[in-house]
Formats: C-alpha cells, sequence, structure tokens
C-alpha cells in the first residue's frame, strides 16, 4: 500500500526574490511547522516529514514522475536529505509499479515507533498502479504549486515546469 496524506494546514512564509529555482521556494513558505505535516504510507507505515523537507525531496520526485510519465520501466531513484534517505527500485508491467526500497535512515519527529528500524520490520515492496502512484504525487505537487502561486512565485522558477503542467 502507497498513500500520501496531509494533516493539518500550512502557515506559510512570505516570497522571497532572491529563491531562485523551486526547491528554494518550497523551503521558504514551508517553514518547520509540526502543524502540518506530509505522511508517505508505506504498506502502513507512516514516514513523517514537514513541508519544508518537500524542498529536499522535490528534484528527485519530478525525476521519478517524469520517468513514469515516459513510460521507463526500469530505473532507481534516491532519496538522500534529512527527511529520509532512501533507494528506491522502480520495475514496471503493464500498468502496475514494483517499487523495492533500500532504507537508510528516516527523521521520526516527536512521533513514536517512526525510526528506519520499526520501517525495516514492515515489507520493503510496494506494488501500485502507475496512475494511482503519479495521481498520489500530483495531489501533493498541485497543492504545492497553489501554495507558491498564492505567496507571488510564478513559472519563472527553475525547476517550476512540471508544476505548471499539473492542472
Amino acid at each position: 500500500m502507497f498513500k500520501i496524506i496531509t494533516k493539518g494546514k500550512a502557515m506559510l512564509g512570505s516570497y522571497d526574490p532572491e529563491d531562485q529555482d523551486t526547491s528554494e521556494a518550497i523551503y521558504t513558505i514551508y517553514k518547520a511547522d509540526y502543524d502540518f505535516m506530509i505522511f508517505i504510507c508505506w504498506n502502513g507505515f507512516h514516514i513523517p516529514m514537514d513541508g519544508s523537507y518537500l524542498s529536499q525531496i522535490y528534484n528527485d520526485v519530478v525525476d521519478m514522475l517524469e520517468f513514469l510519465k515516459i513510460g521507463e520501466h526500469d530505473f532507481w531513484i534516491s532519496f538522500l536529505d534529512s527527511c529520509f534517505t532512501a533507494v528506491w527500485y522502480f520495475s514496471i508491467k503493464n500498468e502496475e509499479i514494483e517499487i523495492k526500497a533500500e532504507w537508510t535512515d528516516i527523521a521520526p519527529y516527536h512521533y513514536e515507533n517512526r525510526r528506519v528500524e520499526n520501517l525495516r520490520e514492515v515489507s520493503d515492496v510496494v506494488i501500485i498502479n502507475k496512475n494511482n502512484f503519479i495521481n498520489e504525487w500530483d495531489n501533493i505537487l498541485r497543492m504545492v504549486k497553489n501554495d507558491l502561486l498564492s505567496v507571488g512565485y510564478d513559472s519563472r522558477l527553475e525547476g517550476f515546469d512540471y508544476l505548471n503542467d499539473l492542472d
């Protein structure tokens, strides 16, 4: 099972004219605010991250989604950040994605039983419909796009192309 859920409402930071790329802008608007959390649900295990950490994985997520949309069948993505560190290996057959994860570390925040040791106790493989997986990420990225636009950012940010294509 794979799902992405949010908890709470983000208190957005202000536009910073010095931000040049989308990752910087995401970091600027989502300050560490534990009232707003994003959880990646991996086989029932909830991996927590606050909005600012989304900035650290943004480029990896976009690369992953672009690989899926162009029809790559076998590839891997590394997430090397302070939210979670893992390599996800993708194998696509028909419309099903099999993702095998090698988890190195996760940030537990203040949640009990949210350590990498606990995560390793659940299956390291997720199988999900390709469109459902893309939609889970696109829903979060639509929120990011709307939040960026609401504080004054626009498509001139480097790396905004993927967001621009979301309806």
